[in-house]
């Protein structure tokens, strides 16, 4: 794979800590361009990194491949735009939007055969991909029953400009437990019944059971935690259950003989928390995507999911009173 050269949108924590590490570890890009009015001096830290003012410049700078943007949501789609004139593929940070409008745009430019990827690591995280293999294969029969916990402890508070800090909870961390949860049930993820909680000192709670392709599942979310957890359990028709367990363990466990379950695979502790979080992955998806000219099922399949999210993340608003702006 030729190395792709990328232009950055915003140089954030995020950017630093998780997608300049995770890119190098693509093995098939190199960080040519970036802008960040607000952390221009950790660009300038940056040496290999030329700084221009706007995300206009990023995208039509001559040296640039494609696009990553980890700013504010609102920015997303004014960057899609511009690359859409330009002709060069772009992948954006969760959430991508703040409106199922919005959202929308990112789908249709999808369709209409532009590269668009959404950074929902989790589900490209290798936990989560050996569970949704598990989960499909003839053994474990169909869905039935399962439950989902995702619980951080930051950020907190309102976020990019929105009104009040409950809807900021959702695009912020109930965005990553629904991407998961439509992976698991496809199309037709449906919210049966959800309830938010005010917690104070801009933390919440959100417990939900959703529905569709035949199974439950149970979500509970909250960024109230002393630090972050993500675990899942999935039974199926077949007496089988496959679960994971902070995204270090994975377990596929069987009837075997009176009460006893056994362990059938269970990877080591993986070391570097962009290989483990699923941002290496997501990103190889998008590159591979990039240098073909054609976006991948699964690339395409990241924005069908984020626009899914949205809708679920509207209809939540709507049942628990929640402000959106």
């Amino acid at each position: 794979m030729t190395a792709t050269r990328i232009g950055i949108v915003g140089f954030g924590e995020h950017v630093r800590e998780a997608l300049i590490p995770a890119l190098a570890g693509t093995q098939a890009s190199v960080v040519r361009v970036g802008c960040d009015p607000e952390n221009r001096s950790a660009l300038e830290a940056a040496q290999s990194i030329r700084i221009v003012d706007t995300y206009r410049d990023v995208v039509h700078a001559g040296d640039v491949d494609a696009v990553i943007v980890a700013a504010t949501p609102q920015l997303n789609s004014l960057v899609l735009d511009e690359c859409l004139v330009a002709g060069k593929p772009v992948f954006v940070e969760k959430p991508m939007a703040v409106s199922v409008e919005d959202s929308q745009r990112f789908r249709d430019a999808t369709r209409n055969g532009h590269i668009v990827g959404v950074g929902h690591n989790f589900s490209f995280s290798p936990a989560i991909m050996q569970l949704k293999r598990w989960a499909d294969g003839s053994t474990f029969g169909d869905f039935t029953i399962g439950s989902l916990s995702f619980h951080a402890s930051k950020p907190n508070g309102a976020r990019w400009g929105l009104v009040g800090d409950r809807y900021s909870f959702l695009l912020s961390h109930a965005t990553h437990a629904l991407d998961i949860a439509t992976l698991i049930l496809g199309a037709e993820t449906r919210i049966e019944h959800a309830n938010m909680h005010t917690l104070g000192n801009g933390n919440h709670a959100l417990v939900a059971t959703l529905g569709g392709s035949g199974g439950v599942l149970n979500l509970h979310v909250t960024n109230a935690a002393p630090r972050f957890s993500l675990d899942i359990s999935l039974v199926g028709s077949e007496r089988k259950r496959v679960s994971s367990r902070g995204l270090r363990y994975v377990d596929y466990e069987e009837e075997s003989s009176g009460d006893r379950y056994q362990s059938v695979w269970r990877p080591s502790t993986l070391h570097d928390d962009w290989d483990l979080g699923g941002y290496v992955n997501e990103l190889t998806v998008f590159l591979q995507s990039v240098e073909s000219g054609v976006a991948s099922n699964e690339l395409a399949a990241s924005v069908d999911r984020a626009l899914m999210g949205l809708e679920l993340i509207d209809q939540i608003s709507k049942q628990s009173g929640v402000n959106i702006a």
